[in-house]
């Protein structure tokens, strides 16, 4: 391969921007890169070594920082489709319960849960991981039935919304 197809490839375009990361302070990614210490070592500045170490660059990935706190180094480095990356960002939660730490996302896929829901129980409900993690969410049925705390309405209608409110709507018809 000539050095001409060699720079087309997807390998050697993000060996590129690595070192445009790292090394470049004009470059766009140098403050979030290099400017905060996140280097690429000696033996990667060379693209065979990188090549070497890495092998080229399967189909759907790019390369992706297994520790964020350390830079591009053989053993810290690897191909990740974008749902993987997704998994190794700062702004993930990570919650344990029951001996198992997942992050929010995949604790709600798991359960069933909207992630929002698990959010708001611990934010703004305040309940405990645990609790805000396997209580089941209400059905659209039983929204209307109970309040956030889960406790029942008390109407004298039984119905929600209430019949004051209902007379309301009905004045701005």
């Amino acid at each position: 391969m000539t050095r001409a197809e060699i720079r087309k490839t997807p390998t050697y375009s993000s060996w590129n921007n690595i070192l445009g990361r790292c090394l470049n302070p004009n470059g766009s990614g140098y403050k979030h890169y290099g400017a905060k210490g996140i280097t690429i070592c000696k033996r990667w500045r060379c693209y065979k070594n990188f090549l070497a170490d890495m092998g080229e660059r399967p189909i759907g990935t790019s390369i992706e920082r297994i520790d964020n706190r350390k830079g591009y180094e053989p053993g810290n480095c690897r191909w990740a489709t974008p749902h993987e990356q997704s998994r190794n960002t700062k702004t993930n939660v990570f919650l344990s319960a029951r001996g198992e730490t997942l992050i929010l996302q995949d604790w709600a896929r798991k359960l069933k849960i909207n992630p929002c829901t698990i959010k708001h129980r611990i934010k703004m409900l305040g309940w405990d991981i645990e609790r805000a993690i396997f209580t089941p969410a209400m059905t659209p049925s039983e929204m209307g039935k109970t309040n956030l705390w889960g406790t029942k309405r008390n109407h004298s209608a039984g119905v929600w919304p209430p019949p004051a409110h209902n007379r309301y709507m009905e004045s701005l018809e």
